[in-house]
């Protein structure tokens, strides 16, 4: 596959797990390809918050991703195969001074 193919995998794949419920922030490769940059992002890079653990689990279970939470939380960052192409997911704690409500991807 091509990395313009790729890339619109990882957009694809950041939509789905919008549509099953997750809520997450995408970063790295595809997130500096959403503002423009030429290079196509070669995996879809999410962080999530440990109370947005259970959502992205259980949306990464309806697309047959099998990963248990208790893996994800303790692990932080785990690196996972999916059919849109690859994903990473780094877990970071949620700051107690700026709620992190909002970590949603609706217009990718």
């Amino acid at each position: 596959m091509d990395l313009v193919g790729l890339a619109e995998r990882s957009t694809v794949l950041a939509q789905e797990l919008v549509r099953h419920g997750a809520h997450f922030i995408v970063v790295g490769g595809t997130a500096r390809w959403l503002e423009g940059d030429p290079r196509p992002p070669r995996d879809l890079d999410v962080v999530v918050t440990d109370d947005q653990i259970p959502d992205l689990v259980r949306a990464l279970h309806a697309l047959g991703v099998e990963i248990a939470e208790a893996r994800l939380a303790r692990s932080r960052t785990v690196s996972l195969c999916t059919a849109w192409g690859p994903l990473d997911v780094f877990v970071v704690a949620q700051p107690a001074s700026s709620p992190m409500e909002t970590l949603a991807v609706a217009d990718v």
